[in-house]
C-alpha cells in the first residue's frame, strides 16, 4: 500500500517465531503500528512509523490526518532539495566562472601565442603574447587565415596539423618558423591541442607558439664555439689526450691519432696507460708509479705545477718516438681533479737539429782548424829560418791556399745563413750561359782541372744572377773533380729545353747509394764513404746550390749508381720565361 501512496496499519504479532523490530516491539508492550509514506516527486522518500500499545484501529479522521503530515513533510524535503540543488547549481556556476577566469588571466599574461582556431585554421582568438611576439593585434588577426603567418615554404605544415587534430591526436613541440607583421622570420616551437564540443566532436584547435629564436641563437653559438674549439684542437700539432679522473681516454686531437697511430674510435673510453706505452730516458717503462709522474703533479700553495719531460713513445707500428710529455690536472669549481690533459710534442726534428749543430761544430772545427794549421806552420817556418827564394814561395802558395780554403768556408756559412733568413738578394739579368760557363771552365783548367763541355748552338740567354749561376756551375764542377779519379775528365751538356736551359754536369766517381740521394741536398749531409770522409768539405756546397737553383726558378736532380759515377742536371729560365715568372712573383 505505501508504494500506491496510502498509509499502512497492522497489529504486532505474536512474540514466538517473531525476530527482529516485531520482537523487539512486542518485548516493549506495543500492540500495532502505523506507517505513513513520506512523497519527494511522486516517489517515496522515507516513512513516517507510529507504535501503539492498543492494538485497536485508529478512526479514519486520524490516519487521514497523518497521511496528511506525511505529505507536508515530503513537500518539505522536496524544497529542501530543489533549495540545495539551486544553491549547488550556483556553487558550480561560480566556480566555473572563477576557473574560466583564471583561465583568461593566464592566456591574457601568458609570454607565449596562445591562439584558437577552427577546423578551417581560420583564427578565433588572439592573445597579448601572441599580439607581443607577431606584431598583429587580435583585431587584425581574428577571422583571418592563420597559415598568413607561415613563411612560404613553411604553408604545407598547416593542413598537415589540422589532419592530426582532426583525427584527436595533439602536436608537440614542432620546432619550425613562423614571420612577424614587419617580415622578420622568427624561431617557435608550436604545440597543437583538439578542442571538443560538448558531443565530443572536435570543433577547432587550440595552438601555442613558444618563441624560441634566442635559444636558437645561443645554441648556435654554442655550436659554433664547440666547433671553434674543435678546431683549435684540430690544428694543433702536438698530440693532446684527455682522460678522466680514473685515466680514460674521453678525447683525442687528430695530432695524437697521427702521432700515436691509433684513431680516437680506438682509444676512446680505454685506460691510457694501456693504450699508449712510454719508455724513459734510461729505457724503463713510464707508468703511473714512476716517479717523475708525481712530480708533474708537484703541489706548491694549493696550485699545482705542470712539467713535461722527454720520453719514447711507442706507437702502433712498434716504432719508438721522442716526445716531449706534459701532463696538467682538470679541475672543478670546487678544486676537484676530475681528470687530466696530456699534450705530447715530437721532438724528432729537434733531435736532428741538435745533431747537426754537433755536426756543424764538428765539420766547422775540423774545416778551419786543417787550414789554419797550414797557415800557422808554414808562417812559423818562415819566421823561424832563413828560406831561399823558391822554398818562400812554396810556404806562400800553401798559406794562400789555406787562406782560400778559410775564405770558401766562411762565405759557404754566409750563404746558409742568408739562405736561412730569406736575406739573400738575387740581381736578376739576361746573360748569355755559355759565356759564364767558359768563365767556370777557364778557372779550373788553370788549376790543371780538365772539365769537357758540349753546348748545343744558339742556346737562348737565360735569365739568371750571374755570380749566383757561377757558384752554382763552381760547386757543382767542383764535386765531379773531387769525387772523380785522378785525371778523369768531367762532362759538361747543356741544351735547350721548352722555355728553359739544362745544365748536366756528369763524373765517373765513387757513385752514390739509394739512400744518399735522398739525404743528398741537406744540410751538412756527406755520404758514409772512406772515399768521401778522405776529401776535404762542409756538406754545405749541395745544400746552397738547390737553394740557389729554386730561387732562380729553376730545378735540380741527380742520377747515380754505385760505383759508375752521377749526374747532376739543373735547369734555369730563360729571358721571355724569367719574365713572365718575375711579372708573377711581382703580382702574386
Amino acid at each position: 500500500m505505501l508504494r500506491e501512496g496510502a498509509y499502512v496499519f497492522t497489529t504486532v504479532p505474536p512474540a514466538k517465531g517473531v525476530s527482529g523490530r516485531a520482537e523487539a516491539g512486542r518485548a516493549s508492550g506495543l500492540e500495532a503500528a502505523a506507517g505513513f509514506p513520506i512523497l519527494v516527486g511522486g516517489e517515496i522518500a522515507g516513512v513516517l512509523e507510529f507504535f501503539l500499545t492498543d492494538p485497536s484501529r485508529p478512526d479514519e479522521e486520524t490516519l487521514q490526518t497523518m497521511t496528511q503530515i506525511g505529505t507536508q513533510l515530503g513537500r518539505v524535503v522536496e524544497r529542501t532539495r530543489a533549495r540545495d540543488e539551486l544553491l549547488a547549481g550556483r556553487q558550480l556556476a561560480a566556480a566555473q566562472a572563477e576557473a574560466a577566469s583564471r583561465l583568461a588571466a593566464i592566456v591574457r599574461s601568458s609570454q607565449d601565442a596562445i591562439i584558437a582556431k577552427d577546423l578551417r585554421g581560420v583564427v578565433t582568438s588572439w592573445n597579448a603574447g601572441a599580439e607581443r611576439i607577431y606584431g598583429y593585434q587580435e583585431s587584425e588577426m581574428v577571422g583571418r587565415p592563420l597559415q598568413e603567418i607561415f613563411p612560404p615554404e613553411r604553408r604545407d605544415e598547416e593542413p598537415k596539423i589540422l589532419a592530426e587534430i582532426m583525427a584527436g591526436r595533439p602536436v608537440e613541440n614542432l620546432e619550425t618558423e613562423r614571420v612577424t607583421k614587419g617580415g622578420r622570420t622568427i624561431q617557435v616551437s608550436v604545440s597543437v591541442s583538439p578542442v571538443y564540443g560538448p558531443s565530443g566532436e572536435v570543433v577547432g584547435a587550440a595552438t601555442i607558439n613558444r618563441d624560441i629564436s634566442d635559444r636558437k641563437r645561443a645554441e648556435a653559438e654554442v655550436r659554433e664555439s664547440e666547433a671553434f674549439k674543435g678546431a683549435i684542437l684540430s690544428s694543433i700539432a702536438e698530440g693532446v689526450i684527455v682522460t678522466d679522473a680514473q685515466g680514460r681516454i674521453v678525447l683525442i686531437n687528430p695530432g695524437m691519432e697521427r702521432l700515436g697511430g691509433w684513431s680516437f674510435a680506438e682509444v676512446q673510453g680505454q685506460l691510457l696507460t694501456e693504450v699508449y706505452r712510454a719508455l724513459d730516458q734510461r729505457g724503463e717503462p713510464v707508468t703511473a708509479e714512476h716517479p717523475r709522474i708525481a712530480e708533474l703533479f708537484e703541489e706548491h700553495d694549493g696550485t699545482f705545477t705542470s712539467r713535461g719531460f722527454a720520453i719514447s713513445l711507442l706507437t702502433a707500428s712498434g716504432d719508438r718516438v721522442p716526445v716531449s710529455w706534459t701532463l696538467a690536472p682538470i679541475k672543478d669549481g670546487s678544486d676537484e681533479i676530475k681528470g687530466q690533459v696530456a699534450v705530447l710534442r715530437d721532438v724528432s726534428k729537434e733531435r736532428e737539429v741538435d745533431q747537426l749543430k754537433s755536426s756543424l761544430v764538428s765539420t766547422v772545427s775540423h774545416e778551419l782548424r786543417t787550414p789554419l794549421t797550414m797557415i800557422q806552420g808554414f808562417s812559423e817556418l818562415m819566421l823561424a829560418r832563413d828560406m831561399d827564394r823558391d822554398k818562400e814561395l812554396q810556404a806562400l802558395g800553401q798559406i794562400h791556399s789555406a787562406a782560400e780554403r778559410l775564405a770558401r768556408l766562411i762565405d759557404d756559412l754566409l750563404s746558409v745563413s742568408r739562405i736561412e733568413s730569406g736575406s739573400i738578394r738575387m740581381e736578376l739579368e739576361s746573360a748569355d750561359l755559355a759565356v759564364l760557363l767558359d768563365q767556370v771552365v777557364a778557372a779550373f783548367g788553370a788549376a790543371g782541372r780538365h772539365v769537357q763541355v758540349h753546348a748545343e748552338p744558339g742556346l737562348p740567354a737565360v735569365w739568371v744572377d750571374p755570380d749566383k749561376t757561377i757558384q752554382i756551375l763552381t760547386n757543382l764542377i767542383s764535386n765531379a773533380i773531387k769525387y772523380s779519379p785522378e785525371g778523369a775528365p768531367v762532362h759538361v751538356d747543356v741544351r735547350r729545353d721548352a722555355g728553359e736551359v739544362s745544365v748536366a754536369v756528369t763524373d765517373r766517381g765513387i757513385g752514390l747509394t739509394e739512400e744518399e740521394l735522398d739525404k743528398l741536398f741537406q744540410k751538412f749531409f756527406r755520404a758514409d764513404s772512406t772515399d768521401v770522409r778522405k776529401t776535404p768539405g762542409t756538406g754545405l756546397g749541395l745544400f746552397i746550390t738547390k737553394n740557389l737553383v729554386d730561387l732562380h726558378g729553376g730545378r735540380i736532380w741527380v742520377t747515380s749508381e754505385p760505383g759508375e759515377g752521377s749526374t747532376f742536371t739543373f735547369t734555369l729560365p730563360t729571358v721571355a720565361e724569367g719574365h713572365d715568372a718575375e711579372l708573377e712573383v711581382t703580382a702574386g
